[in-house]
């Protein structure tokens, strides 16, 4: 059991990060803007305000994404011991 717990944190990370990242799914199916994922929100808020005839408000666009990455560290931070250490368990001869 040890050594499947690398396994599934990976597959859990890789799962978490890819529908926390997800683009153009939600881009296709979802035709409201309130059900946009934060990162489909961030490309629409800023296409709106640069359609609109104003520039693109840089600052708050990278505070978004700096808000959307926070999950994704935290996720690893917190399940990156049971990463590791299951790298180094397999790893060693006796």
């Amino acid at each position: 059991m040890p050594l499947m717990q690398t396994g599934i944190v990976t597959v859990g990370l890789l799962s978490f990060v890819g529908a926390w990242n997800n683009f153009f799914l939600p881009l296709i199916v979802l035709n409201s803007d309130n059900l946009f994922p934060l990162t489909l929100g961030l490309n629409v808020w800023s296409s709106v305000s640069h359609a609109a005839g104003g520039k693109p408000v840089y600052q708050l666009i990278a505070l978004g994404s700096l808000i959307s990455v926070l999950p994704l560290l935290l996720a690893f931070v917190i399940f990156g011991k049971y990463w590791r250490g299951g790298l180094t368990a397999g790893a060693s001869k006796g």
